[in-house]
């Protein structure tokens, strides 16, 4: 079946709006409640989710740093986890 190029469009358009309507609220989950201008800092370092709708989580667990939750994604920048990956390749030694 051959779809006119107004239909495509169309399709696209709305399968674009559909699809960011759903996914486009980022979570930053932090040690505590981030300040506006830290969310916006890292906006600036981070330019996937720069026009995105931020949640902030706390987690008392996170000794510094923070976690971003883009969907199915994890983007970790805590200093826990740090902590592990160093604690286990000390292990191995």
């Amino acid at each position: 079946m051959k779809l006119s190029k107004q239909v495509k469009d169309d399709l696209r358009s709305y399968l674009k709006s559909h699809i960011d309507s759903h996914v486009s609220k980022v979570q930053i989950i932090a040690p505590y409640e981030l300040s506006m201008e830290e969310i916006a800092l890292i906006k600036l370092k981070i330019p996937s989710i720069a026009k995105r709708d931020v949640e902030v989580v706390t987690d008392s667990t996170i000794l510094a740093g923070f976690m971003i939750k883009d969907g199915s994604r994890l983007m970790d920048y805590s200093l826990k986890t740090k902590l592990q990956s160093l604690f286990g390749a000390s292990n191995q030694i």
